[in-house]
This record gives C-alpha cells, sequence and structure tokens, in this order.
C-alpha cells in the first residue's frame, strides 16, 4: 500500500478515530488503525465498544492495500509533522511515513486480524444536527459517573407515538430533551453510553453536517454524520421510568432572567458549605431570593421576576442548578415548583421541549 494525503486532513481525521481506540488494549490488534485504501480511504478504530469510521476522496492511491498501525502513535507523528503532503507506504511489517525530509517508521499489522464490524440495519431516525448536539448538551450533565448504576451511565432514548425522548438522570436530578419525529410509529426505549455519544456530538457540531442519522438496533446504535458513521454497544438492563418523578405541573411558575439567576446561584456556591453546596431559593410577589450560609458566611441576592402568589422557599444543590441554567441558552427561564419536597422544574421561556428537574434537599430551618 501507498499512499500521500495533506498532513491537515489525515491529522483531523485521526484525532477522532482515535477517540475510539484504547492505549492498552487486552487484543493487540485493536490498539491500531485500520486503512484501507481501495478507490477510497476509510481509517477506522474500535475498542469493540465503541467503533468509529471515516471516509474521504482527497488523496492520492498509488498503490491499493489495506493495513493496521498504531493510532495513537500515529497520530502522534503526524501531528508533528509539517503541514504538506504525507505519503504512507507498507511493506514487509512496516509502514514508512515521509513528509519532506522526515522519515518515521511504524509497524504495520495484518488487516484480516482486525475485527468485522457490522453495519447498522433497521428503523432510521433522521435527526438535525443541531437537535441532536443539543439534546446531548442538555443531557450530559445529568449523567450519573457511577459504575455500580452502569444503566445511568448512559442516555436513554425513548420513542412512542412520534415523540423521541432523550434523558439523562443520577437520581439526584434530571435532564430530558423532547424530539417530534411524528412519521415514525416505532417504539424504542434504548441506552447509549453517554460518553461515547458526547464524542459524536463533538465531531458532529465540528463537522457542520447536515444532519445525522441513528439507528438503534438489537446491541448497537448506529450513527452516521457526514464522513463519518459510528457504532455504540447499548448498555444493558431497564433504565428508570422517569415520567413518574415529572409533576404534572407547578402551582407556583416564575419567569427569571437565566444569567442573572446564574450569576446569583453561582455566588451562593462559593458561600454554601463546600461539601453540600446547599443554597436556599425563596419566591414571593415580583422577586426570587437566593440565598446561603455556612460557619461565619452568608449572601442573599433578590432578583426581578414574574411572579404572584403565595411564598414558598426549597432546598437545593448549587451545582445542579448552575449546570441546568448554563445548558439553557434562553434569555429568561421559566421555573415550577409545588412544595418544598418536591421536584424543582426548570425550562427555557415558552420551551417544553428541554426540561431540567432537581430534587431538593430536607433540611431544618
Amino acid at each position: 500500500m501507498r499512499i500521500t494525503i495533506q498532513q491537515s486532513i489525515l491529522h483531523d481525521r485521526l484525532s477522532h478515530i482515535c477517540k475510539a481506540v484504547n492505549d492498552s488494549p487486552t487484543i493487540p490488534i485493536l490498539e491500531g488503525v485500520k486503512i484501507d485504501a481501495r478507490g477510497t480511504l476509510t481509517l477506522t478504530g474500535t475498542d469493540m465498544h465503541f467503533s468509529a469510521t471515516t471516509t474521504l476522496s482527497d488523496y492520492i492511491e498509488d498503490v491499493p492495500g489495506v493495513t493496521v498501525i498504531p493510532a495513537h502513535k500515529l497520530a502522534e507523528v503526524v501531528a508533528k509533522l509539517p503541514k504538506q503532503e504525507v505519503t504512507i507506504e507498507v511493506k514487509d511489517g512496516a509502514a514508512l511515513i515521509t513528509c519532506g525530509k522526515k522519515k518515521v517508521t511504524l509497524p504495520a499489522l495484518d488487516a484480516e486480524d482486525y475485527p468485522k464490524l457490522d453495519q447498522g440495519d433497521g428503523q432510521l431516525l433522521p435527526l438535525s444536527t443541531e437537535d441532536f448536539v443539543l439534546s446531548i448538551k442538555q443531557t450530559f450533565i445529568a449523567v450519573s459517573t457511577s459504575e455500580q448504576t452502569p444503566q445511568l451511565t448512559g442516555i436513554n432514548y425513548y420513542l412512542l407515538h412520534g415523540v423521541l425522548n432523550i434523558t439523562a438522570t443520577d437520581r439526584h436530578r434530571m435532564a430530558r430533551q423532547s424530539i417530534k419525529l411524528e412519521d415514525i410509529k416505532e417504539h424504542i426505549n434504548r441506552t447509549i453510553p453517554a460518553k461515547s455519544l458526547l464524542e459524536v456530538a463533538k465531531a458532529a457540531a465540528k463537522g457542520k453536517v447536515d444532519g445525522i442519522d441513528l439507528v438503534i438496533r438489537d446491541s448497537r446504535a448506529y450513527v452516521t454524520a457526514g464522513d463519518y458513521s459510528y457504532s455504540l454497544r447499548l448498555l444493558d438492563g431497564t433504565y428508570p421510568d422517569t415520567s413518574k418523578i415529572v409533576p404534572s405541573g407547578g402551582e407556583h411558575h416564575i419567569i427569571v432572567g437565566r444569567e442573572e439567576l446564574l450569576n446569583a446561584v453561582e455566588l451562593g456556591a462559593k458561600v454554601a458549605d463546600g461539601k453540600t453546596l446547599i443554597i436556599k431559593l425563596s419566591v414571593a410577589d415580583d422577586e426570587l431570593t437566593i440565598s446561603a450560609q455556612d460557619e461565619g458566611a452568608n449572601m442573599s441576592e433578590t432578583l426581578p421576576a414574574l411572579y404572584k402568589g403565595e411564598g414558598v422557599k426549597l432546598s437545593l444543590n448549587a451545582k445542579y442548578f448552575i449546570d441546568a441554567l448554563k445548558a439553557i441558552s434562553s434569555k429568561r427561564v421559566e421555573v415550577y415548583i409545588n412544595s418544598a419536597m418536591q421536584p424543582l422544574l426548570i425550562y427555557p421561556e415558552q420551551d417544553r421541549e428541554s426540561l431540567h428537574l432537581i430534587l431538593p434537599y430536607r433540611t431544618t430551618g
């Protein structure tokens, strides 16, 4: 095999593919990137849980062939090369990388030993790039990091009656993004590893692709975004029914400036107890107050708000509140409260497709 490609193109593609490659896999061949140059150039990386493939035609193919080269080592080498043409020539189990006067030799493995990756066939869920990227941005903040609850380390895709609910929860908070897919009648309830989805969303946003094709079938999810395609192994088990914790409405409805509220909560987090980060939220006619205290310290800030009704107070985690407000981009947010012990709901103003829910703390005083 002998190919020539611009350094900038190869560097960009390898940086994405390497996200799917483990530095120290138990199976040696999985340390490599598969390079297939037979009419078009295809680069593939996988750890068997997450696979990434990119295809391009902007290269010169002198001698067709297929090989596997250590992915991270190749990426590190290419990153240090000047921005000009790079030639990769494979012969006798070695890959000679040439760029100007620079020459590097890396091992080349037999591609026959590389695992065969299947393609996704099934119900296609067409999503706009904006909707897909936004859904990951909105929900990723609520994903659990505890391996004791593996299902909660993923993002749940629940499709019913033409509405796709994309949800994450760590049992203390929940984030959900809803997308209408009215022409699709299929029912889906599967969970995709969140870290892998985040890498796909980053690539889709950077690549400025026109749309995303998602297929969820059997034990895997398949995503196609422009020149990139991904395969993600689904998480086993049943995702909790989060609809049960969402109140049907809110007795107290408050509209307040998002940036002003965010600044007040961030200030409260600086003053609050460093372990619990508990702040208090209080509402009264036309105002919302954020307060916090710790040993020898306290703060309070009252913001103008659209609200009429009885006063209500509740305590909650400042970090969860900050994460939700940062994920939302609207100028104002709508906050719904039923009682001090029921979940707090946060929506962008006049938008019911994005929801953030935070469970309050039970406190005294």
